[in-house]
């Protein structure tokens, strides 16, 4: 609760993590996997209200000079699907919050053919999030982000993401997910 990381997760690499739902619930399933890989953006209304009513419930308030940032796809995955899910959410949480959005700190510089949350094994979804996935593009980061992706499964592809940008400059690293599971 309020983004303490349980002990799986709390190595010391991201700061904190919240998620706005639960990826069991077969309701937030089906509407992640109609709006990601079927590309109904008709979902989004509805993904928003939820995000909407999550920040208004929880009143996570920034404190600090935060900007949002999301775990963008890859470029070849964007122009598969049409659009990146991530930027789009980041546009969002960005918006309810009151905090700038920056899709242009973070790209991803590997392209994978299984999305983490349908990699079945938990040891293979943590290895994949030790390699670099990401490269931060600018040499002037902000010292507070809050990270932003869909789905956090082991949290593994956030990690990835949160070395890059502390190692460029960044203090502060929370992440938020649109839902949250296994």
């Amino acid at each position: 609760p309020y983004g303490r990381p349980c002990h799986r997760h709390d190595d010391g690499v991201l700061d904190g993590a919240v998620a706005a739902a639960w990826y069991a619930n077969p309701h937030i399933r089906r509407l992640i996997e109609a709006w990601k890989y079927h590309g109904i953006r008709e979902a989004e209304p509805h993904i928003e209200s939820v995000i909407a009513q999550w920040v208004n419930q929880t009143s996570p308030v920034p404190t600090a000079p935060w900007v949002v940032v999301p775990l963008s796809l890859h470029p070849m995955k964007r122009r598969q699907r049409g659009f990146d899910q991530a930027v789009v959410l980041a546009a969002m949480v960005g918006y309810e919050l009151g905090v700038p959005v920056r899709d242009d700190l973070l790209e991803r510089t590997r392209f994978v053919f299984t999305p983490q949350a349908k990699i079945k094994k938990r040891d293979q979804r943590e290895q994949r999030g030790l390699r670099r996935l990401f490269r931060v593009t600018l040499s002037n980061v902000p010292s507070h982000i809050i990270l932003v992706d869909d789905v956090y499964t082991t949290g593994a592809t956030m990690r990835s993401a949160v070395r890059e940008l502390k190692a460029a400059g960044t203090q502060v690293v929370w992440g938020v997910a649109f839902a949250r599971g296994d």
